[in-house]
């Protein structure tokens, strides 16, 4: 990326916090495609960016220690959140609204990713992480702190305060453990194991929401089932009960799917699958 740092107007400013895994460049008022085409292949993902540690972190860091998604990627990861976007800074509150793992709103919330859709000259937007907000003696929000990094400008962390209304939006996480699986429609079998009977116990899990539960198919719709996912990072477990198909509430696994599930119809024992 140290090319496009090159390329950038000298009339920059030096906080301005225009990051993705490519930013616009800009000579003149002409935008310089053929450089993004190309810098875009280049953008590496690093789990190091401005003295800062992210390990697996899919986003790229600039030639000055700086990048806005890299660092907001972080934190969220940092405090548990899983599907986290990952594409241009201005997309993340529409990917967000997609995945019932998250609320997008225009209320702010430490604990947050704030996005700023537009910017003049700056087409690819900008986030940020929400460490405080401050209020008027009446109670409304004037002004909103965060810690970013930029593509350009400052190297590593900086920490500024901005109106409440420089940002388009808040993202926050719900947290989907213990949710029920039909809130997460794409979920697909990734492991199956099966009875003499012809019992079916399967590891299910979605993508966009990035959550393992187990699924009993019992070979009489009328059987009394249990069933059980084990997150394999913690030993979580969840259950549920019924008759026929049945369930088991959801954990949050993110891409590595890690989960076994066990259960059990009319009483027999299915045998463990795990993913």
């Amino acid at each position: 990326m140290s090319d496009l740092t090159r390329l950038s107007t000298p009339s920059q400013r030096s906080d301005m916090p225009v990051h993705s895994a490519v930013r616009a460049v800009r000579i003149g008022i002409s935008s310089v495609t053929a450089a993004l085409v190309l810098l875009a292949s280049s953008a590496q993902a690093v789990d190091t960016c401005g003295g800062q540690t992210s390990i697996g972190n899919p986003l790229p860091c600039c030639s000055n220690g700086g990048n806005c998604t890299w660092w907001a990627w972080k934190k969220a990861r940092d405090a548990g959140w899983y599907a986290i976007p990952t594409g241009n800074a201005y997309t993340w509150d529409d990917t967000a609204r997609q995945s019932p793992a998250y609320k997008v709103s225009a209320t702010p919330t430490v604990g947050a990713i704030a996005v700023k859709e537009t910017m003049t000259g700056y087409p690819l937007g900008h986030v940020g992480w929400v460490t405080g907000v401050v209020k008027s003696s009446s109670g409304a929000v004037t002004a909103v702190k965060t810690s970013q990094m930029a593509c350009g400008g400052s190297y590593g962390v900086t920490f500024p305060d901005r109106p409440v209304g420089y940002y388009t939006s808040y993202i926050t996480k719900v947290y989907l453990n213990g949710k029920s699986a039909s809130l997460c429609t794409d979920g697909k079998a990734v492991a199956a194991s099966s009875d003499q009977i012809g019992n079916l116990l399967q590891v299910m899990w979605s993508q966009r929401c990035q959550t393992t539960w187990a699924k009993i198919t019992p070979k009489s719709t009328g059987a009394s089932v249990t069933v059980s996912i084990r997150r394999q990072s913690d030993g979580l477990t969840l259950s549920a009960s019924g008759t026929g198909t049945k369930s088991s509430p959801m954990v949050e696994t993110g891409a590595t799917i890690a989960g076994c599930a066990n259960g059990t119809v009319s009483g027999l024992a299915l045998p463990t699958v795990c993913k």
